[in-house]
Order: C-alpha cells, then structure tokens, then sequence
C-alpha cells in the first residue's frame, strides 16, 4: 500500500513537471497572404532562435497559415520564402507576440526572378521554339545532367544565360 501511494505521488509530480515544462514552450503562428490578398499555400516560413544555430522550418497550409511546433520563449528571426516573390523577414518576441503575419510582394526584376528559379526550372524552360533551340536543349540535357545533380550545372557562372550572375 505504501509503495503505490509513493508510486501514485512520482507519477503525479512527473506529470506536473512535463506540462510545466510544455508550458513554457511557446507556439508561433500566423498567416501568409500576396499583396493582392491571396492566401499563399505551400511557402517555406522558418524561425531561428537569436544565438541558436538551429533553424526550424514549416510550410504554409491550404488557407496560407502556418503553425511551428511548440519553440522555447525568446527572440526569433523569422523569414518566408516563396518563389517569384521577395523574402519577408521579422523578428518576433515569443514571450509577448505568439502571432505574426506576412504579406509577400512579387518580385518584378526579371534578373532576380530567374536567379531565384531551381536549376531544374531554369533548364527546363530553355527554349525549344525552333529545331535547333530543341536540339541545343537535349545536347545541355543530356551532356550536363547525365552524370551531375541538376542543381550543379546551373550554379557555376559559365553555364547561366547571357547576363544572368550567380546569387552566390
């Protein structure tokens, strides 16, 4: 009898302990929305702790919010990236706002368009208008993406089109 009351008291003070624990963890949320109103499905929003190098990333749902797993209390850097439009940032005080919006502006630079493109994107809308664009296309294809990752013959300044500079 002895030995229950004592097991019943551990197990009481261990579940105290963890929601307590749980409870100073806080949760992070908000919405992510084009200029035009749009609800933004699919964007990478992520969060790093200021003097952390861990770095947590989430993915916006189908109504454009976002939902990041219980994180400790402290400042965050936070930041949405979404292709064709410019990168939001914002710092975020976890242990006054849990919420944070973001409204996206389109990127309108052609140049930095193309350079936020996958190398996967950017090969694949070569152009194929005419045979020989067709056949320029396939020679680049099959010579540069037999043997190497599609990000690798896209990143080296020699292999982007005329004009277009590496963002690294």
């Amino acid at each position: 009898m002895r030995n229950v009351r004592s097991l019943l008291l551990a197990a009481a003070a261990i579940i105290v302990m963890v929601t307590a624990a749980q409870a100073a963890d806080q949760l992070l949320t908000g919405a992510i929305s084009s200029r035009a109103g749009q609800k933004l499905e699919g964007v990478t929003v992520s969060g790093k702790m200021e003097g952390s190098t861990i770095t947590t990333s989430v993915y916006t749902d189908e109504t454009g919010g976002y939902y990041f797993p219980p994180l400790p209390a402290g400042k965050y850097r936070v930041w949405v990236q979404a292709l064709g439009f410019e990168t939001a940032k914002s710092s975020v005080d976890l242990n006054a706002a849990r919420h944070q919006d973001f409204v996206l502006e389109q990127i309108t630079d052609p140049e930095k368009r193309i350079r936020q493109m996958p190398s996967e994107m950017l090969a694949a809308a070569l152009p194929e208008a005419t045979p020989d664009d067709a056949r320029i296309k396939r020679i680049f294809m099959n010579n540069c993406t037999s043997c190497h990752p599609p990000d690798i013959y896209c990143s080296s300044a020699s292999m982007r089109p005329a004009g277009i500079r590496s963002s690294t």
